[in-house]
């Protein structure tokens, strides 16, 4: 038994960030080693009725317009801006569309030997899990890839278990004796269908390392489901068909910043328990792989699609606000492709570990951005979606850094290890596979903020460079007969209808191409015929063998006449290809000659190159100190128009500050000026009512003194005993004629203010008593109180002090007048106020005579008019 451990061939790496536009062969057409990183957009469905935000203009172009409830038109930043891509699929582009331009170009480079990295990006609920899978009748990137690898292979594919993986990221190569005890080892490990049905109810595992438990891993739906997949037909062309290929699947996942094998072998017990982590390695060729992930050869595409969909089962993903499935985590279904060549015979592989080539075709399903605002998660989505959002940042860090490195010619560090799912696709941004992108986009006018943010990112990654590996040709240049696979085809055909005794064998097929390309070959005519002499049929049996013979005289001299035909053309090639080599043997000469002055030419274009050079050298850092002094002087610009803008909002926000206090001290004196108004009308209202009472006390008294004389002949009626008064009752001169202080009934003694001349009144009669300070009730008249029987007046005095210390005294004088009772009445009707002045003051009331001065004030009130009149007079 013999093992040869190859590698795999990669290309040679290029330093992060820096373009290598040298010491690489360039493609035809190009003019430089490297390639964009090329972007396309696809736009998603949206109903019928429902506000865009993403309009696509023409075939590379969409316009971005922010609607009224974004976070820009709030702020007042809201602009439509147009963003360019490589190519736009509108919302009605087909999955096998977006397949023939963007996936199969890469499938090509893979069948070729090279790497690739297809990636989707977009906001949660934009369509990347569909745009990667798609549907069992229209199937997505992932299946297509599958479909068309083994559409192309499938003529020219090793048997399973001749390349086998060494678990560090390379391949062994076995022989055939070897690879056949594990196809037996497998089939004896696989069980059989139906023989434990528990098996079924329980999640699939994978069935050893060429998925050969498939049959027992897919449930009837599943089944039923692959049974009505359209798979994709087309094919590529141009594969050397001497080599061998086999193909590899690995499925992996990143959730939470761990990477976990979706294809990890699992124990049925087992299942429920959560998968265990990996590691990321470095190979000998410094490739980052995942240490320890299944690779399982596959070799038909349902051995495939069964490892993806056993992989998706076991992927995270979980209900949120905005997506009924989300992807929890970013996946990652990396497709390998073995090939080697043949050997001479054209029957095994070649050992030789230089010989082998591996092309990697890694497609990523990144999980989209959340914002916690919108999704309103908590818990386990929560941390989930701070990981997510985390990862992706760092992916947006990583890509600015390597434009910044190219566009400035700087090496700043890229922060690959700060994510798993950077530091795993390190390897493609080096150069060493080309990379694609395609950004899903929701033209929901709800999804505009978090949409503007991946244009902006996918803009900023097409100006990422990407260094392009080298073309290595596939045929190695071992020398070995084109044609090695086809020619012991042929040679197997023929030794399978021909038996042991060299006759054909009974299984030999009546047509076909195969048959038609052999029978030149190894007959000149048809079966011998009996030569058994028979008694009777000599002449006939002879006759039989002559006409054979001759049929077989002519077909060799058909055959000779064919050889010499060939001999010659062959001879007038050998005389061609003479005279070929004669005239180039006569351009060398001239060449050689002409060579002593093109090396002249050539030393001297070498000295005007390194003059050239020289010159170019200097005007390079002449050019790199005027933009060095150029971004000096921007920087200064800016941070000088920064100042004065911040000088402008800082005198913006003082007068701003200076009109609220203005108006604020409006408001308050306003407020202010109110308060003293209405303070000073209700000072003005109770100064009024106050008067109004006074007014309206002295109009009760007259009219009271008026309703006396309309008190009718008849006797009274008796009237209730009124109530005797407290000390705080006020005195109210509003009398009926009910009153009994009218009709001379006695009433109690009451106090008042007033003073009279005499002691008591006359017991027949009543009177009025008015409210004043110290009064002395006076109920009750005595003919002494009377100043003047003819005249029958009464008088009260009052003396107080007023504001100037001066003392009045007031006089209120009535009539006495008869009741019908037999007594008498006072009618107050005249009011005198005596004023005590300063002799020495000079005032006019002087011009009167010397002495004493009294101003005497009198009101008078008529019989029936409601008011005053005031008059005055004076009394030496």
């Amino acid at each position: 038994m013999r093992i040869s451990k190859l590698c795999s061939v990669t290309p040679s790496r290029t330093k992060a960030g820096v373009r290598k536009t040298s010491g690489r062969p360039a493609r035809p057409g190009q003019s430089d080693g490297v390639d964009p990183v090329e972007v396309v957009c696809r736009l998603r469905p949206v109903p019928e009725g429902e506000e865009r935000c993403v309009e696509q203009l023409d075939d590379t172009t969409v316009l971005v317009t922010p609607p009224a409830n974004s976070q820009a038109f709030r702020y007042g930043t809201a602009k439509e801006q147009q963003y360019k891509f490589g190519t736009v699929f509108p919302d009605t582009a087909t999955q096998k569309q977006l397949f023939d331009a963007v996936a199969k170009p890469l499938v090509r480079d893979l069948l070729n030997g090279k790497n690739g990295l297809l990636f989707a990006y977009g906001i949660t609920g934009s369509g990347k899990t569909h745009t990667m899978m798609g549907s069992q009748q229209d199937g997505g990137i992932m299946p297509r890839c599958i479909d068309v690898i083994f559409n192309s292979i499938v003529n020219y594919q090793a048997r399973r278990f001749v390349f086998k993986p060494d678990r560090l990221n390379s391949f062994d190569v076995q022989t055939e004796a070897d690879a056949m005890l594990d196809r037996q080892r497998e089939i004896l490990n696989t069980p059989k269908p139906g023989k434990t049905p528990r098996k079924r109810r329980v999640p699939p595992t994978p069935g050893g390392a060429g998925g050969g438990g498939g049959s027992g891993s897919v449930t009837p739906d599943e089944s039923d489901a692959a049974s009505t997949r359209v798979p994709e037909v087309s094919q590529v062309s141009g594969l050397d068909e001497d080599n061998a290929f086999a193909v590899f699947v690995s499925y992996v996942e990143i959730y939470n910043n761990y990477v976990y094998d979706l294809l990890e072998e699992v124990a049925p017990e087992n299942m429920k328990k959560s998968l265990q982590s990996r590691m990321l390695r470095e190979d000998n060729n410094k490739n980052i792989y995942v240490h320890g992930a299944s690779e399982v050869e596959v070799s038909t595409p349902s051995e495939a699609l069964d490892a993806l969909r056993r992989g998706q089962r076991r992927r995270k993903v979980a209900h949120t606000t905005l997506n009924t499935e989300s992807s929890r985590s970013h996946s990652v279904f990396t497709i390998r492709v073995v090939q080697a060549p043949l050997d001479p015979r054209g029957e095994e592989v070649l050992d030789d570990k230089a010989l082998m080539v591996v092309g990697q075709l890694s497609l990523v399903d990144l999980a989209g951005s959340e914002r916690t605002n919108r999704t309103k998660n908590n818990g386990d989505r929560l941390r989930e979606a701070g990981n997510i959002n985390n990862s992706l940042m760092v992916l947006r860090t990583c890509i600015e850094t390597l434009r910044e490195n190219q566009l400035n010619n700087a090496n700043k560090m890229v922060p690959y290890r700060d994510s798993r799912i950077t530091h795993l696709f390190k390897n493609y941004f080096d150069g060493e596979g080309k990379v694609k992108m395609v950004v899903c986009v929701n033209p929901r006018a709800e999804e505009y903020d978090e949409t503007i943010h991946v244009m902006k990112f996918a803009e900023l990654t097409q100006e990422v460079v990407v260094a392009r590996p080298a073309d290595r040709p596939l045929d190695m240049g071992i020398g070995l007969t084109p044609g090695r696979r086809k020619a012991n085809q042929i040679l197997r055909e023929a030794q399978r209808r021909l038996g042991s005794d060299g006759r054909p064998s009974e299984a030999e097929p009546s047509g076909g191409e195969a048959a038609a390309e052999l029978a030149p070959v190894f007959c000149l005519g048809p079966v011998w015929p009996s030569m058994a002499m028979t008694p009777g049929e000599e002449e006939e049996t002879v006759r039989c063998l002559v006409r054979f013979l001759e049929r077989r005289v002519q077909l060799r001299a058909t055959l000779l006449h064919e050889l010499q035909r060939q001999q010659d053309a062959f001879r007038q090639l050998l005389v061609k290809t003479e005279m070929e080599m004669s005239a180039l043997r006569q351009e060398n000469a001239q060449l050689r000659a002409s060579s002593d002055g093109s090396s002249r030419r050539t030393a001297a274009l070498e000295a005007r190159l390194a003059s050239a050079e020289a010159a170019n050298d200097s005007l390079n850092r002449r050019f790199r100190e005027l933009n060095e002094n150029q971004a000096a002087l921007v920087n200064e610009l800016g941070e000088k128009e920064m100042l004065l803008n911040q000088e402008g909002l800082e005198r913006e926000r003082v007068k701003q500050r200076m009109k609220t206090r203005m108006q604020q001290e409006k408001e308050r004196l306003a407020s202010d000026m109110k308060s003293r108004i209405k303070m000073n009308r209700e000072m003005l209202k109770t100064e009024m009512r106050a008067k109004d009472e006074k007014l309206r006390a002295l109009r009760d008294i007259i009219n009271n003194d008026e309703a006396g004389f309309a008190v009718p002949s008849a006797p009274p009626t008796p009237a209730p005993r009124p109530r005797p008064s407290t000390a705080n009752e006020t005195a109210t001169f509003r009398p009926s004629r009910s009153d009994p202080r009218l009709s001379g009934t006695p009433q109690p003694k009451r106090r008042c203010g007033w003073t009279t001349g005499q002691d008591t009144c006359s017991k027949l009669a009543t009177i009025f008593q008015p409210k004043m300070k110290k009064r002395k009730s006076v109920t009750k008249l005595d003919a002494k109180d009377v100043i003047n029987d003819k005249t029958s007046k009464y008088v009260l005095t009052h003396q107080d002090q007023d504001s100037q210390g001066e003392v009045e005294t007031h006089m209120v004088k009535g009539d006495v007048l008869p009741t019908l009772g037999g007594g008498r009445a006072v009618v107050f009707n005249d009011m005198e106020t005596l004023r005590l002045s300063n002799p020495g003051a000079k005032r006019p009331s002087d011009e009167l005579g010397p002495g004493l001065d009294y101003e005497l004030a009198r009101e008078r009130c008529a019989t029936g008019i409601e008011g005053h009149a005031a008059g005055k007079r004076r009394k030496t």
